[in-house]
């Protein structure tokens, strides 16, 4: 199970080793974003912030988001959600399929807190991340999809389509689960 909280009505599909590798993501794209300021929409910012360090804080179950990336002092820059897939862009028809819920959850809380939503995937050769824009998803291709293997039917969802060329690359070459 989980190390995340617990709703007594929710059945969590997540395995700690799942949030282990989701963890390690996270932290390799918060590292990644502070060493490279030319990163298209870097939630780091030093011209506008000074000089800080961001933090990466997991988010409790009930909020649906995997991560809340803070500056040292406190102030929001980013959520994050986070996907880990075993398989490559071409395995995945050059496009990932984001449950357009979590999209609406994302992109609500981060206009809430007043940070930047982000999408971090990891496929077979390295590590992309995704600026959620309300343009972008109004004008994307919407389609039902989802996991089939769990024999759930809730699994099957409106899922907003992102091709390749939208995400940004963080880290080019193989990722293992254990980066701190």
């Amino acid at each position: 199970m989980s190390n995340r909280l617990v709703q007594p009505t929710k059945e969590i599909f997540e395995t700690n080793m799942d949030v282990s590798r989701q963890t390690s993501l996270v932290n390799m794209f918060a590292d990644a974003c502070q060493k490279n300021n030319d990163f298209p929409f870097n939630p780091y910012n030093p011209d506008k912030r000074g000089k800080h360090t961001l933090e990466v804080l997991p988010m409790p179950y009930k909020y649906r988001i995997d991560y809340l990336i803070n500056t040292n002092y406190g102030k929001p820059v980013a959520l994050v959600e986070v996907k880990w897939y075993f398989s490559s862009w071409q395995l995945k028809g050059n496009e990932i399929h984001l449950s357009l819920m979590k999209v609406r959850d994302l992109m609500s809380f981060a206009d809430t807190i007043g940070c930047k939503p982000y999408f971090v995937i990891r496929v077979q050769d390295g590590g992309y991340y995704f600026y959620l824009e309300k343009e972008f998803i109004k004008r994307s291709r919407i389609v039902m999809g989802g996991r089939y293997d769990r024999g759930q039917s809730g699994d099957i969802e409106p899922m907003v389509v992102v091709p390749e060329r939208y995400w940004n690359p963080f880290h080019v070459g193989k990722i293992k689960p254990n980066y701190v």
